[in-house]
């Protein structure tokens, strides 16, 4: 049994507990910032004490309230207890004191510290309900955050309700467990209340798939967030066709984190979803081909091959070709363009118009790869490429292969820097031809002028 308990002020007015754990070994817990914490700190080690000497809670005499605990600890409890030594019982009452000293208590519970939890839940049944923090979130809510099942139970114990409690912004415990894709807790959370997978929605009306499909941008991995996604759709299978409050699906939440995982099973689970256009006319594919990879731009065109060419009306109706090379996406172009080469046809030629209104860096990294991949170019499109063309010069031993015209057509396109280079490059090409005697062929001459933006 740890005891005596000693509670000391400080120099600086706050307040220092100290535990005898055996013999000479003492342990402290501090500094705390009130009278109140200190008094709360003793009184859990001294449940902790009488619960391991087999003491009638009944009869003890607490500092923090007048009478003793009122509620009655559970077999689970009673073993998180016991099994916890004194040694790491003021460990955690120590991560406590210093991570959450302007903090109300109860939020200890997103630090996992399943004795102090218990304990404090034996000692104030009504602290499941109160919230603290920015979100002015429960308990339950950061236990389910964290994925702590063992102070979920505890809490749900103390009140079984705390499952429908709401944060500050809406959301349910079932809402921050699917966040950070924490499958057990949100297992525990749908056996409680399976409706919440549909009727639990944030302020922004998203659903807890929406969240779980965006968790992997918290560092959850790939395993977690399928078990997660895959929990929720088999208690709301409709969920992956429902809406937040801008008009988007869990898919389009999915595409737009660059969750892989997440956009599988959900288009696995609704095709349909793919078809579905946010209230700005965007569908997931429009944000894949800006943002995403190759592979989950393939599986939305697979889903749903119209999409390749729809247009974004918020957007001034951008295709995803648009959306990708404004954007700088080179995996994108080539995975559209290989899917509809006829993207970038003079029958299309809105396309470059689109990308000339989107500044620098995004034309600079898309543009020499589009025009390295689809050489030789009409007039037409030549005279819509944007000029100046940053990056375009590494793209001329490329253009020297289809004729001088097309050489010709993109250093007019070249910015003023890279036509300065090229010019000083040929003035001293030609300088050492003639004082060497040597002359070169045109063909050889423009090979090597080429390289004047390796």
């Amino acid at each position: 049994m740890a005891q005596p308990l000693v509670i000391t002020q400080l120099a600086d007015g706050q307040y220092q507990v100290t535990a005898r754990l055996g013999g000479a070994e003492e342990a402290t817990v501090g500094p705390l910032a009130s009278q109140e914490q200190a008094d709360l700190v003793c009184d859990l080690l001294t449940i902790k004490a009488a619960l391991e000497d087999e003491e009638p809670l009944a009869a003890l005499q607490l500092r923090s309230q007048a009478g003793p605990p009122t509620n009655v600890i559970s077999p689970q409890a009673a073993e998180l207890v016991g099994s916890t030594k004194w040694a790491g019982l003021v460990a955690e009452l120590q991560a406590c004191a210093e991570e959450l000293q302007h903090e109300d208590w109860q939020d200890e519970a997103a630090l996992g510290n399943g004795c102090t939890a218990q304990l404090l839940l034996l000692l104030q049944p009504a602290a499941a309900s109160v919230k603290g923090g920015i979100q002015e979130a429960s308990p339950l809510h950061h236990a389910a955050e964290g994925g702590h099942i063992a102070i979920m139970r505890a809490i749900l114990s103390a009140m079984p309700g705390a499952v429908h409690l709401k944060s500050h912004t809406n959301c349910s415990p079932l809402l921050y467990a699917a966040s950070t894709a924490q499958p057990a807790a949100v297992r525990l959370l749908l056996e409680l209340a399976p409706a919440a997978a549909v009727h639990a929605s944030s302020s922004t009306g998203a659903l807890p798939l929406h969240m779980a499909a965006t968790a992997d941008q918290l560092g959850a991995d790939d395993a977690a967030v399928e078990e997660t996604v895959w929990l929720l759709l088999a208690a709301a299978p409709d969920s992956a066709m429902a809406v937040d409050f801008q008009g988007e699906t869990a898919l389009y939440w999915g595409t737009a984190a660059r969750c892989q995982a997440a956009v599988r099973l959900l288009l696995a689970a609704a095709p349909a979803a793919a078809t579905v256009a946010n209230d700005s006319g965007c569908l997931p594919v429009h944000m894949a081909a800006a943002e995403g990879t190759a592979a989950m731009l393939q599986l939305l065109l697979d889903a749903a091959p119209a999409s390749i060419t729809a247009p974004a009306s918020g957007l001034e109706g951008q295709q995803p070709i648009h959306r990708a090379a404004s954007r700088g996406n080179t995996a994108a172009v080539e995975t559209l363009l290989a899917a509809r080469p006829d993207l970038v046809s003079e029958g299309q030629l809105n396309w470059p118009r689109h990308l000339c209104w989107r500044p620098a860096p995004y034309a600079g990294t898309c543009f020499p790869d589009f025009v390295a991949t689809r050489l030789p170019l009409s007039n037409v499109l030549w005279v819509l490429l944007p000029r100046p063309c940053p990056g375009l010069g590494r793209v001329l031993p490329t253009a020297l292969e289809h004729g001088i015209g097309q050489a010709q057509q993109l250093v007019r396109h070249l910015p003023a820097a890279d036509m300065e280079r090229l010019r000083l490059a040929a003035l001293c090409l030609a300088r050492a031809q003639r004082r060497t005697r040597v002359h070169l062929p045109p063909t050889v001459t423009g090979l090597i002028l080429s390289l004047f933006d390796a």
